[in-house]
C-alpha cells in the first residue's frame, strides 16, 4: 500500500473528526481547546493510519472502523465539557453522514469516469464543502436549537450498528458472497441503496432528538405548572393567616394608640403605614388571581417597584387555578426580573390589563428593560446565565395561551417590553358549532368586583 493510499483512506477519521467538530461547534469547551484539538486529532489520525496500513480483508476492517469511531469520539470528550451521551449522539451522526458523502463521492466517480489526478481531488472537494454546508445549515443548527440531546444511548447504538451493516457487512458478505461478483451495476446499487438508508437513519435520529426535546420541554412545562399552583396554595394560606393577624393588630393598634402619648406617634406612623399594605388587597373578581396579585405587589413594595393591575377577573372562569397560576405568575414574575435591574425608579413600573374585546379575553403587560433581548421562538431568551433551567416562563404562557386557541405576541423595542394575548371566549368545534367558554365556574368560588 503506498503512502498515498494510506492517506486516502484515512478519509473516514478525517471526515469523522470534521463533522463532529462542527456539530459540536455550540458545546462547552474545555480549557487549552485547541491544544487538545491538536492532540486529539492527531492521535486518531496517526491511529487510523496505523490501522488501514495493516487491513487486508473485511473482518479486519469491521474492528478499524469500530476503533476509528471510538478514536474520533474520544476526541470530542478530550475536546469539551458535555455529557458523553450528547457527544456519542455527534459521533453516530458524524459516522452516518460519512457513509453518505463517501456513497455520493463514489457514486459520481462512477458515473462521471474518475479515475484520479485532478479531477479526483476536485470533485471530492466540492462534495466535503457542501457536505459541510449541509451539516451546518441542518445538523448543527438543529443541534443549537435543542438545550438537551435527550436521545437514550441504546437506541444510538441500534442506529451505530445499522449504519456499520449497511457499510461494510452488507457490501461485503451480501454483494461479493451471496452473489458472487461485483459487477459496476451491482456497485451502483449497493450504494444507492447504502445512501438512501443512512439518510433515512439521519431522519430518524434527529427526528428522534426533536420528538425526544418537545416531550422534555412539555413535561418541564408541567412540573412549572405545578409548582405554581403549589405555590399558589401556600400563598393564599399565608395571605388569610397574615390578614387575620393585621385585621387584630388594626383592633388593638387603635385602642393603645391614644395611650402611647406624643413620643410614639412617629413610631406609630410607621406601624400604621406598615398594616396598610395588607389593606391594598386586590379584588379582581377572581381569587386566584387576586392572591397571585397581592403577593407580586407586596413583593414590589418591598423592592420599590410599582405595580399596577385593572382585570376583569371574573373573564378568566375558564382558566384552571393552575394555568392562572403559571399564566400571570409568569407574567409577573419575568417583569419583576426586567425591572429590578433599572436605576431609575421612575422606571420600576409594571402595568398589567386584563379586559373583554369582543369575543376575546384580552391580556396585556408592559414594563420597562435595560439591555439588549435576543430573539427566539417563543419571544426571547431568557437573559439568566443558566439557560438550561430557566427561560420556561414564555414558553409556558404561550402553551397556555395555545391551548385557548389564542395568540401571543411578544415585542422588546426603544427600552419597552410589551407582551399581548388574546384568547376566544367561544371555542370553534366540529360541524360548524360553537361552545362558550364564559362562565364555567365549576372550578371557581368569585368575590366579585374589579380594582
Amino acid at each position: 500500500m503506498t503512502v498515498w493510499d494510506t492517506i486516502w483512506k484515512c478519509e473516514l477519521a478525517f471526515e469523522m473528526l470534521l463533522f463532529s467538530f462542527i456539530m459540536c461547534r455550540h458545546f462547552v469547551k474545555k480549557s487549552f481547546f485547541w491544544l487538545r484539538v491538536i492532540a486529539g486529532s492527531g492521535i486518531c489520525l496517526f491511529g487510523s493510519a496505523l490501522i488501514v496500513s495493516s487491513t487486508r480483508t473485511m473482518w479486519e476492517s469491521i474492528p478499524g472502523v469500530i476503533i476509528i469511531f471510538l478514536l474520533s469520539m474520544l476526541t470530542m470528550v478530550f475536546c469539551y465539557e458535555n455529557p458523553v451521551r450528547e457527544i456519542f449522539f455527534t459521533s453516530v451522526a458524524a459516522y452516518i453522514t460519512q457513509i453518505i458523502l463517501y456513497s455520493v463521492f463514489i457514486l459520481l466517480q462512477t458515473f462521471l469516469n474518475i479515475s484520479g489526478g485532478i479531477a479526483f481531488i476536485g470533485l471530492y472537494v466540492v462534495l466535503l464543502l457542501v457536505a459541510v454546508c449541509l451539516v451546518l445549515h441542518f445538523m448543527e443548527r438543529k443541534l443549537e436549537e435543542m438545550e438537551h440531546i435527550t436521545v437514550q444511548p441504546g437506541f444510538l447504538l441500534l442506529l451505530l450498528f445499522t449504519a456499520g451493516m449497511l457499510d461494510t457487512v452488507f457490501k461485503f458478505y451480501m454483494v461479493d458472497n451471496m452473489l458472487g461478483i461485483e459487477s459496476k451495476e451491482i456497485f451502483l446499487a449497493w450504494k444507492s441503496f447504502s445512501m438512501v438508508a443512512c439518510l433515512l437513519l439521519l431522519a430518524v435520529q434527529f427526528g428522534t432528538l426533536k420528538r425526544n426535546s418537545i416531550s422534555a420541554q412539555k413535561q418541564q412545562l408541567e412540573n412549572l405548572l405545578y409548582q405554581k399552583q403549589q405555590q399558589y396554595e401556600l400563598s393564599r394560606k399565608n395571605m388569610e393567616l397574615i390578614n387575620i393577624k393585621c385585621h387584630d393588630l388594626k383592633h388593638w393598634f387603635k385602642r393603645i394608640q391614644g395611650l402611647s402619648g406624643s413620643a410614639y406617634e412617629k413610631e406609630a406612623q410607621e406601624i400604621q403605614k406598615a398594616l396598610t399594605i395588607y389593606d391594598s388587597m386586590f379584588q379582581t373578581g377572581n381569587q386566584v388571581l387576586d392572591t397571585i396579585l397581592t403577593e407580586k405587589k407586596l413583593y414590589c413594595e418591598y423592592n420599590k417597584i410599582n405595580m399596577t393591575c385593572i382585570a376583569e377577573g371574573e373573564k378568566l372562569d375558564f382558566l384552571s387555578e393552575s394555568e392562572i397560576c403559571s399564566l400571570f405568575g409568569n407574567i409577573v414574575d419575568n417583569a419583576v426580573t426586567a425591572v429590578s435591574h433599572l436605576k431609575d425608579e421612575e422606571k420600576r413600573t409594571i402595568n398589567i390589563l386584563v379586559r373583554t374585546r369582543g369575543n376575546f379575553l384580552s391580556i396585556h403587560e408592559e414594563n420597562y428593560f435595560e439591555g439588549e433581548l435576543k430573539e427566539s421562538a417563543d419571544g426571547f431568551e431568557t437573559t439568566k446565565k443558566d439557560k438550561a433551567h430557566h427561560g420556561f416562563g414564555l414558553k409556558s404562557i404561550r402553551m397556555i395561551t395555545e391551548n385557548y386557541h389564542g395568540n401571543m405576541s411578544v415585542t422588546a423595542e426603544n427600552g419597552v417590553f410589551n407582551i399581548n394575548i388574546l384568547i376566544p371566549l367561544v371555542t370553534p368545534l366540529k360541524e360548524g358549532k360553537i361552545v362558550s367558554k364564559v362562565g364555567r365556574a365549576d372550578r371557581r368560588n368569585d368575590f366579585g368586583g374589579t380594582l
